[in-house]
Formats: structure tokens, C-alpha cells, sequence
């Protein structure tokens, strides 16, 4: 299943056009969705509960950082939590509030205390064990021998990765001030967290002629490899661009 947003998106939508009638009519579809992705996709991994997601299905193939509990996943679920809470108090639904408000707290605590990796002041991804749909291709690559994620070796387990890569600023799509219900990144918590928008503009970090890159430029895994049609390790990516842009006005 590919990383998505509906209740999210069809919250949004609400908010615009007032649409009571078809919040109804959807509402019992996206909570089922929402459990079915808690079910598949929410593990306990070195203590941790955290969602993952494979980078293939994350619209980040042949990534840097490989699969495992990511930023994106992690705010998505934030993020229907969200919209689920409003779509059931819109309609009355009081006996799921409990559950998709400790979604929202649960997912909001994860990612600001377990994904913030200081060392390179962004979030990262926590990858876990095991292969990912996209190893065929990590093991063609050419020699980056600074590179953990190359296919010969891997990131340490159970840790942040030490890369800046631009799915980690997903969080902020889901702390726009007008997000109904909660901010991913609360306005008390800005002044630590937006240390990673500078990166944007660096052309060692993010900058590019034609966009943004999907990693940053001065990593010792960027473009580690192209055996794959799509490899997002370092060329700009329309999916993450577009995530990003409409995360920055929050700051």
C-alpha cells in the first residue's frame, strides 16, 4: 500500500466547501482505513511503536535511508488521526474520540522525541531490519564506501540515520496553523525543529537548478545509485517537492 492521506485530504476539502452529507457518507470508510494501517503497518521495534512503510510503497525508491519507521508515515498518521477527531465530532460520533486522539498523541510523541536526529538537526528515518523491495537495486550500485546504505553495509539499528533527506520535512505539512484539531509540530516546539529549513537553500544541502534534491548534496551516499528508473537519492522528486512547499509556510 502506497503512503496516502485521504482523510486528510477530505477534511481539507471540508473545511473549504462545508460538505456534511458526504462526511458521513465516507466517515466509516477512512476509519476502517486508518485501523487497517495501524494493523499492517505499526510495529514495536527496540522499544519503540513507531509506523513503517517500505520505500518503494513511500514513493521514495532506492532512498538512502532504505525502509523502515519514516517521518512520512509517521505524519500521515498524525494527520488522519486529525482529521478523523473532526470528522467525528462534526457528526457525532463520540465513541471513536478516544481512539483517534491517542492515534494523534501517540504519533505526535513518536516523531518529535524519536525521529529529531541532533546530529544533523532534521529528521530521519529509523530503518529496520531485514530487505526492502528496492535491495535488487542496492546491490548493483558503485562503490560509495562512506555510504552505510549502499547494499554492502547498513545503517545501525534502532537509531537515526545521518542523512538529511527531503522526506523529513513532512512533519511541517501537518503543522499549517489551520489544521483543525492540532499541529504535528506545535508552535511551542518551532524554534527547535526549523533549524532544518536552512538546508532548503544551501546548494550543498537541498538547492538545485531544477528543484529540490531528494538528499542533500554534500552526503556521502548521494546518487549512490541509478540501476533503478526512479531513485530518489539525490535527483529532484515532483512528490517530496510539492510536500515541502506546502509545509513552508508554517515557518
Amino acid at each position: 500500500m502506497y503512503t496516502s492521506w485521504f482523510a486528510w485530504a477530505t477534511w481539507q476539502r471540508h473545511m473549504v466547501v462545508g460538505s456534511v452529507s458526504f462526511i458521513k457518507d465516507v466517515f466509516p470508510d477512512l476509519l476502517e482505513n486508518a485501523r487497517m494501517w495501524t494493523k499492517t503497518h505499526r510495529g514495536q521495534y527496540g522499544g519503540r511503536a513507531c509506523y513503517w512503510q517500505d520505500e518503494g510503497y513511500d514513493a521514495m525508491e532506492v532512498s538512502i535511508s532504505s525502509s523502515g519507521c519514516r517521518p512520512t508515515i509517521n505524519s500521515v498518521m498524525f494527520g488522519e488521526a486529525v482529521a478523523l477527531l473532526g470528522m467525528a465530532k462534526l457528526i457525532g460520533n463520540s465513541s471513536v474520540e478516544d481512539e483517534l486522539r491517542s492515534l494523534q498523541e501517540e504519533t505526535r510523541r513518536f516523531m518529535l522525541e524519536q525521529m529529531w536526529n541532533p546530529r544533523i538537526q532534521s529528521f530521519a528515518v529509523i530503518p529496520l531490519p531485514g530487505p526492502s523491495s528496492q535491495t535488487p537495486f542496492r546491490q548493483f550500485t558503485p562503490h560509495h564506501p562512506h555510504c552505510p546504505g549502499n547494499g554492502s553495509a547498513s545503517w545501525p539499528q534502532n537509531e537515526t540515520v545521518g542523512a538529511r533527506e527531503l522526506l523529513a520535512f513532512m512533519p511541517w505539512y501537518f503543522s499549517l496553523p489551520t489544521a483543525s484539531g492540532g499541529q504535528l509540530i506545535p508552535p511551542s516546539e518551532v524554534a527547535k525543529f526549523e533549524t532544518m529549513w536552512p538546508q532548503l537553500f544551501d546548494e550543498q544541502g537541498f538547492a538545485a537548478r531544477w528543484g529540490l534534491r531528494t538528499a542533500e548534496l554534500r552526503s556521502p551516499c548521494y546518487n549512490f545509485s541509478y540501476e533503478h528508473s526512479d531513485c530518489w537519492n539525490g535527483r529532484p522528486g515532483h512528490t517530496r517537492l510539492q510536500e515541502c512547499s506546502l509545509g513552508l509556510p508554517t515557518c
